[in-house]
């Protein structure tokens, strides 16, 4: 599984997303929101990048 590797598993809801799913499939086992990130369009998604870029590199 990707995690097992290392990988960080980041995800974005758009409009009404359900938070819980999201952070379930990012951090399951403590539960956070930290890779879980919200906008309200798709036109927004590249504002997020930066913001993205730092928590990848982090």
């Amino acid at each position: 599984m990707a995690k097992n590797e290392g990988v960080k598993i980041l995800a974005i809801g758009v409009g009404n997303a359900n938070q819980r799913e999201l952070v379930v499939l990012t951090r399951p086992e403590i539960g956070t929101s930290d890779r879980v990130y919200s906008i309200n369009e798709y036109d927004a998604l590249q504002n997020l990048v930066q913001t993205m870029r730092s928590n990848i590199l982090a």
